[in-house]
């Protein structure tokens, strides 16, 4: 009578051991496409706010999940630096006429709402006029929270605010 209970239970010991492993996949941000390049920009370095890391971050209620199963190459705030890097032409370094300024406020993914929302607070300071700022906030919707459905929400939200930026960019400029 023992014996086929130890038996059942081994069994199922070594069946947890022989599981299918799920290998984790990694997603990038790709720069967004504009027409212009902006110059004589000092971009300052993106500040995360946001508590987002490189493994996707789902909101569900008050609730937080990180996917253990999809994961970013890099944490948001590096991956916006570089999208920000290749969309300023960075010829005025240090001594930029402007200087920008980005903090990261949401980065993450809406289960209930099924979408993606990012949100930037961005100041841009010129020398002799006062700094404009703009909270940006963008989201977009996605059908299936796994996978690259998210990410590719993701990409719309960045190629946008790429956008906003470079006319708030252009509109200090005038």
């Amino acid at each position: 009578m023992l014996r086929p209970a130890i038996f059942a239970l081994a069994l199922g010991l070594l069946t947890g051991c022989f599981s299918t492993y799920t290998p984790i996949q990694y997603y990038d941000l790709n720069p967004a496409k504009t027409d212009s390049k902006i110059t004589d920009v000092n971009l300052l370095p993106v500040r995360n706010l946001s508590g987002a890391g490189s493994k996707l971050m789902f909101k569900s209620g008050n609730r937080v999940e990180f996917d253990e199963y999809n994961s970013f190459i890099q944490n948001p705030d590096v991956m916006l630096q570089r999208n920000f890097r290749e969309l300023l032409d960075n010829s005025g370094g240090i001594d930029g006429k402007f200087k920008l300024s980005i903090n990261l406020l949401r980065f993450e993914f809406d289960r209930d709402q099924k979408q993606a929302v990012l949100a930037l607070d961005v100041t841009v300071k010129t020398d002799g006029k006062a700094p404009v700022s703009r909270t940006l906030s963008f989201t977009s919707p996605f059908a299936v929270a796994n996978g690259i459905d998210p990410v590719m929400a993701m990409q719309k939200n960045l190629d946008e605010a790429s956008r906003a930026v470079a006319a708030l960019l252009t509109e200090c400029a005038k």
